[in-house]
Parts: structure tokens; sequence; C-alpha cells
């Protein structure tokens, strides 16, 4: 039985999460870059250090001798490499962020909820009273805030 035209096949495009990739292969691709970004550095340093005891260059006036593109290039290399490790976990810190930000906000949502119960024990129909209206501003405006908290980490 051959399987309907796009059922069942993986979706090209999608992050690490969706495509279901398990925490040994992501560790297995983090040590194989750290790896070659390390070969790659000492390979850096190593033409750095042998191009600066052939031919120095002359000194500065500090009287320290500095190759700029070798140094340059090291440094960029390792930008990169460290910009490629902490992009996954950019995002999964920023969802993290989201969702601890919107348990704050729900807790103090919940906070006012109880003061709102508390006040409405004692409320009487004839007069409005100040510390019972602000309580129900002050909860609806944490729940909102707590729901498209954990609505914006759900997005991401």
């Amino acid at each position: 039985m051959k399987p309907v035209a796009g059922e069942n096949q993986k979706r090209e495009g999608r992050c690490y999460y969706h495509n279901q990739v398990r925490s040994q292969i992501i560790g297995r691709m983090l040590g194989t870059s750290l790896r070659v970004v390390g070969k790659i550095a000492s390979e850096q340093l190593a033409s750095y250090s042998s191009a600066s005891t052939a031919a120095p260059s002359a000194p500065q006036p500090s009287g320290r001798v500095t190759s700029a593109p070798a140094a340059t290039r090291v440094i960029r290399g390792t930008a990169k490499g460290l910009s490629g490790f902490f992009t996954p976990l950019r995002r999964a810190g920023k969802i993290l962020w989201l969702q601890v930000t919107g348990s704050f906000f729900l807790l103090f949502a919940v906070f006012f909820l109880q003061n709102l119960w508390r006040l409405h024990l004692q409320w009487n129909p004839g007069k409005p009273s100040a510390p019972f209206l602000g309580s129900i501003a002050a909860a609806l405006l944490f729940l909102y805030l707590g729901i498209s908290s954990f609505w914006r980490a759900r997005k991401h």
C-alpha cells in the first residue's frame, strides 16, 4: 500500500524541536562543532605564531608585535562559532523567560482575585467601593498579562 502524497512525510524547514531531534544527536553535533572550531583555532594560532617568528613586524609604539589580520580572523571565527552555539539556547531562553513572567503575572492575578472575593463578601450594593473596583481592574490586567505571556511563549 502506497502512502498518499504528503502523508507521513517529514516537513522540511522546521526547527529541530518539531523534527524530533533527540538530545544525543544535539550533543553529538555540539561536540563535533566544538572539535572543528578548536581545530580551526589551533591552526590559526599556529600560523600566527609561525608568521610572527619568521618575520617579526616593526614594533608598535607600545612595544608589542601584532598581526591584525590573523587575530581578526580568529576573533571572527570564534564569534561565528559561539553565535551558532547560542542561537538555539536563545530561543529556549526566550520561551522560558515568557513562561516564568507569565507565572508571576498569574500569581499576582490570584492574589487580586482572593482580595476581590474578600471584598465581595463585604460589598454593599448601594455604594461602589474603590478597593473593590481596583481589585477588579488589577485582576483583569494581571490575568491578561499572564495569559498573553503564555500565548506568546506558545507561538515561539
